[in-house]
């Protein structure tokens, strides 16, 4: 089977399970480990109060995606200068 073909049916699959379990229950454990990591990040020791060190794991969760945003606004602009120099290669290759 071709990779297309299979990431098609997965994802289909994917969408069926999610369709009769709900998204909650298909990925709820995996959401409240990621905030966990976020948590226990800011407050290891779990001493600071529960308000707060929810606070702190939101601003930090926060960070991690603005930073994962502007990685790709780089990537997005290095893609697009080496497409730009790509054509003009091109442009002189058909001007000789």
């Amino acid at each position: 089977m071709s990779a297309p073909k299979r990431s098609t049916q997965q994802a289909a699959a994917a969408n069926r399970r999610v369709a009769e379990l709900g998204a909650d229950a298909v990925t709820g454990a995996a959401r409240a480990a990621f905030a966990a990591k976020f948590a226990n990040q800011v407050d290891p020791g779990k001493t600071l109060p529960a308000q707060e060190r929810a606070a702190r794991a939101h601003a930090a969760m926060r960070a991690h995606f603005l930073s994962l945003a502007t990685k790709s606004v780089a990537a997005r602009r290095r893609r697009a200068a080496a497409a730009e120099l790509r054509a003009l290669a091109d442009e002189i290759d058909r001007a000789k």
